[in-house]
């Protein structure tokens, strides 16, 4: 506290004519610099007996007929061996904007055995809610080519979801009747559901 009420008191002081003291300053002779090294001394000789860069960019006629003579061959890689490499590599097809994929992150391409994407989980699960008779866990098993015991764990425990709206009531300006059931439920579903 005490520093900072010093330093203000002590700026006007500080700062009082600075414009003339800075040209008195700059108007006063400059020192003479120490002397020199003998060994700087010879250098500095030597810098400025260097001839000109313009006299160096001339280069004398027998150099540049030498020059005419030589001829130079190339062992390396050639351009078309670099060209085919380059084109090895995986580029993108598309340069425009790419789109959300659906279910937020990107479907591989390959799946290998055994496995299924989100995209065939959900259609497996919608399959089965619609029509558990003929859509059994072994029926899926062998579609999907997955375990069987894996399959029936997931048809127990897993369900695809639905969305249920409330009854448009008299009077009311939502709009309900535009939104759609994505999946129907099982009839026999214990789970309360929203209406």
């Amino acid at each position: 506290m005490m520093g900072k009420v010093l330093s203000v008191v002590s700026r006007p002081f500080r700062n009082y004519n600075v414009g003339n003291r800075a040209a008195k300053r700059i108007a006063q002779e400059k020192p003479k610099p120490a002397p020199r090294h003998p060994s700087t001394i010879k250098y500095l000789k030597d810098t400025v007996d260097l001839p000109s860069s313009k006299d160096s960019a001339k280069i004398p006629e027998e150099y540049l007929s030498r020059l005419k003579q030589v001829y130079v061959k190339s062992e390396g890689p050639s351009a078309s061996d670099s060209e085919t490499d380059a084109s090895k590599r995986k580029l993108p097809k598309t340069r425009g904007a790419y789109s959300d994929p659906e279910y937020g992150f990107f479907e591989p391409e390959v799946i290998p055995t055994g496995k299924i994407s989100m995209r065939q989980a959900i259609e497996l699960l919608i399959r089965h809610q619609d029509d558990p008779d003929k859509w059994t866990a072994q029926m899926v098993a062998k579609e999907y080519k997955l375990d069987l015991v894996l399959t029936q764990q997931m048809l127990l425990y897993f369900r695809a979801y639905e969305m249920w709206m409330p009854p448009k009531k008299a009077g009311s300006k939502r709009p309900q009747d535009s939104v759609k059931k994505f999946i129907i439920p099982p009839k026999d579903d214990p789970l309360p559901r929203i209406k």
